[in-house]
Order: structure tokens, then sequence, then C-alpha cells
């Protein structure tokens, strides 16, 4: 699994997380969810404040893991990648 990470220009506490991708060969094996723990426990010990990342709405199984951690919605974007591809704005308070 990859997550790439990136500190927030807005606001030096927060990460966003750029990328997250599991290989199709290794989903539902619970390495998405140990990979997003581990990457919450080292952004915590960062003394990071909170997470944001975009999710595509019609991928069910990934907004639910970040729901699972306690991820929120905040706001859906419309069009953020071009014409007709819209992404969930999601947070989570540290």
């Amino acid at each position: 699994g990859v997550c790439e990470l990136i500190r927030s220009w807005k606001d030096k506490n927060t990460a966003f997380i750029h990328s997250f991708y599991i290989d199709k060969e290794y989903r539902k094996k619970g390495i998405g969810r140990k990979l997003l723990e581990k990457v919450i426990d080292i952004l915590k010990n960062d003394d990071f404040k909170e997470i944001e990342l975009n999710v595509d709405p019609g991928n069910k199984a990934a907004s639910q893991l970040y729901k699972d951690f306690g991820f929120k919605k905040i706001i859906l974007r419309k069009n953020e990648y071009g014409r007709g591809v819209d992404r969930d704005l999601m947070r989570l308070k540290l």
C-alpha cells in the first residue's frame, strides 16, 4: 500500500492525504486499515492537529474506511479534478 502525505499550505498543523492506494490483489485484507492506523499514529506523534483528504463520492469502500476512523465529510467539491470529477472533502481532528 501507499500513502502520500503533504503538509497543508493553509495550516502547518494539518496533513493532507494526497493519495492512499492499496493494490487490488491486497484489498479486503485489512491492509488499508492497518496503513491508515499507522499514518494517524505517526501524525499524532508529530503533533499534527487534523488530517484532510479528498475521496471520490462513488468509492464507498474508501469512504467507509475513513468514516470508520472518524473522518467527517466537510463538503462536496464539485469539479475538483475537472468537469464532472467531484470529490468529498473529509477531515479528522486528532
